[in-house]
Order: structure tokens, then C-alpha cells, then sequence
């Protein structure tokens, strides 16, 4: 379970702290955290071929600045063919919109929409996942 990697896309500083928190039983090997799409889709395409570079799991918050969840998701579903290891995606927001729900499971490779706070069961499940 400590093996893991745990990469949050989200712009809000209080979920990136409860993060950490949440994994002072080390669920997750490493915790990192990005707040800009654009960074984070560089960064995947920069280590697409080194599975020690990325991580083993992402939450994305949909409602994210500039560009949105949903464009990190689209850029996400285009370089995953060329990912050397498989990425588990999880959406993490605080909404609650039906559209939103129904637009996320468009999406084939998202392993589950989850409305913040995520709990410690959720968290600790999904690193065991």
C-alpha cells in the first residue's frame, strides 16, 4: 500500500494540505500536487515512457481556473495510449451537478467520481486499490 503515488490536480491550498494529512499513515508513498492543467499534462508527456516518473494515481478536480478538469481529462484520454503504465483517475470536486456526472462518465478510464471531502475509508481504499 506504501508503494504508491498519489498526484492531486486541484487549485484549492486547504484540499492540497487535508491531502497530506490524510496520508500521515502513508497510504501513499508520495503525495504531489500541481494546480494548473497545462503543467501537469508537460509533465506527463515529459515522462510518458518512465514509469517511475508517474504517478499511480490522480484526483482531478473538475472546477479548476483557466483550464478546466475536463480539459486535463480530454488531454488525458489522448496521451494514455502512450503512457508506459496505467494511471487510475478518480474525480474529486465538490459538485453535486448531474450534468456533471453524466459528462465525467463519458470518460471509460475514470475510476470513480468522488464529492469532496474524500473520507479516510475512500482515501485508504484507493491506495490499497
Amino acid at each position: 500500500m506504501h508503494n504508491k503515488t498519489l498526484l492531486v490536480l486541484d487549485d484549492d491550498d486547504i484540499f492540497h494540505h487535508l491531502m497530506k494529512l490524510a496520508n500521515k499513515p502513508n497510504f501513499f508513498k508520495e503525495v504531489i500536487h500541481y494546480d494548473q492543467v497545462g503543467e501537469l499534462i508537460s509533465d506527463l508527456l515529459e515522462n510518458q515512457c518512465t514509469a517511475a516518473l508517474l504517478p499511480d494515481v490522480i484526483f482531478v478536480d473538475i472546477a479548476l481556473p483557466v483550464r478546466d478538469g475536463y480539459s486535463f481529462l480530454d488531454a488525458f484520454a489522448t496521451l494514455r495510449p502512450s503512457l508506459c503504465k496505467e494511471i487510475s483517475i478518480y474525480v474529486v470536486t465538490v459538485s453535486v451537478r448531474q450534468v456533471d456526472h453524466e459528462r465525467v462518465a463519458a470518460y471509460p478510464f475514470i475510476k470513480e467520481y468522488i464529492t469532496k471531502p474524500v473520507s479516510m475509508n475512500q482515501f485508504r481504499n484507493i491506495a490499497a486499490a
